[in-house]
């Protein structure tokens, strides 16, 4: 709709946009900060209108979209134009997997008209599977807190994954039941509601990429047995505490804390109620901390199972080429 060559003209009178259309054939319209023009079918002549563009302003939409305001007197009544990537009516739905939610993953199944059966599914669900690894992880804990498994770093990190394996599971829960909750619109308190969106997020996120380097810690331990039979170094107790501290404190701290920073509850997305967890970064730097985030999370979840494939495929190796000698020797000695 607009030409940029238009915006130039801004110091013009409104009668030599006569000139601008006869000019340029192919423009529909332009305007500048004072007037909206539209050149007429055979680009003769252009009418031109008082026209404040801060009128039809608003500030609804996310992601830097662009926001339309329709009816002066409905605060409701406007239509976002989003960026690419991004949808909905407030531009919140962000197709890059690492923006991606689960308010946006049920979004659509919860305003359905199926939405009830959705809500029973996402309450009782969760609910189900902490009751059911309840037991299994107490009986894991109870297992590794025995001196005798707590005296192998493996010991360590089983202990601390059988806790963490269950807070994660817990924090699931409350998620998906928040969420739910927050979306059919069974609750709303707006400060209330944004606090839980950070903190549920980011104890869901934290606990399980904990849960993935401390598996790839005990990989690394294997090999290290499977190397030095009789080696003690990486398998003393205090050694697995200190890394187990220092995985916590690095993706709690140094790669997770930024969503408890960006991450916010939207209100007013299911015609004009309800509300919804979302990633929100600084329009300005928008593409840096996208970038940041989507770093991290591959981090946090591609290096942890690569370096399990690696020790998989190492210890693997060590043990066939270990046998190959045995055999060889055998075969020497008859």
């Amino acid at each position: 709709m607009l030409n940029k060559s238009a915006q130039l003209v801004s110091n013009y009178s409104p009668i030599k946009y006569h000139h601008f259309c006869l000019n340029n054939t192919d423009l529909f319209c332009f305007r500048d900060d004072f007037y909206l023009c539209i050149c007429s079918e055979n680009h003769s002549r252009a009418e031109c209108f008082r026209y404040n563009s801060k009128h039809d302003q608003c500030s609804h939409c996310l992601a830097g979209g662009r926001c339309l305001k329709g009816d002066q007197v409905k605060s409701t009544d406007f239509i976002c134009l989003c960026p690419p990537c991004h949808s909905g009516t407030h531009c919140q739905f962000n197709s890059n997997s690492f923006a991606f939610t689960l308010d946006q993953l049920f979004f659509i199944d919860l305003i359905s008209i199926n939405r009830k059966a959705i809500v029973r599914l996402l309450i009782i669900l969760p609910l189900v599977l902490f009751l059911l690894a309840l037991p299994n992880n107490l009986f894991s804990i109870v297992t590794f807190r025995r001196q005798n498994c707590l005296r192998n770093g493996i010991g360590q990190y089983l202990l601390y994954m059988s806790i963490i394996n269950q807070f994660n599971l817990g924090f699931l829960a409350a998620r998906l039941i928040h969420l739910t909750i927050n979306i059919t619109e069974l609750h709303s308190d707006s400060s209330l509601d944004n606090y839980l969106c950070k903190i549920f997020s980011f104890l869901l996120t934290s606990s399980s990429r904990i849960v993935y380097w401390l598996a790839s810690l005990i990989a690394i331990e294997r090999v290290y047995m499977t190397l030095f039979l009789n080696g003690r170094w990486l398998r003393k107790p205090h050694i697995a505490r200190r890394l187990i501290a220092f995985t916590v404190v690095v993706v709690l701290i140094s790669s997770d804390i930024h969503e408890l920073i960006f991450i916010k509850s939207l209100f007013g997305i299911n015609d004009g109620k309800g509300a919804m967890c979302i990633f929100e970064f600084p329009v300005i730097h928008r593409s840096t901390w996208l970038l940041f985030h989507l770093i991290i999370s591959v981090i946090n979840t591609m290096r942890p199972l690569f370096i399990n494939i690696c020790c998989t495929i190492l210890i693997s190796c060590i043990l066939i080429k270990k046998k190959t000698k045995i055999r060889t020797t055998k075969t020497c000695t008859y």
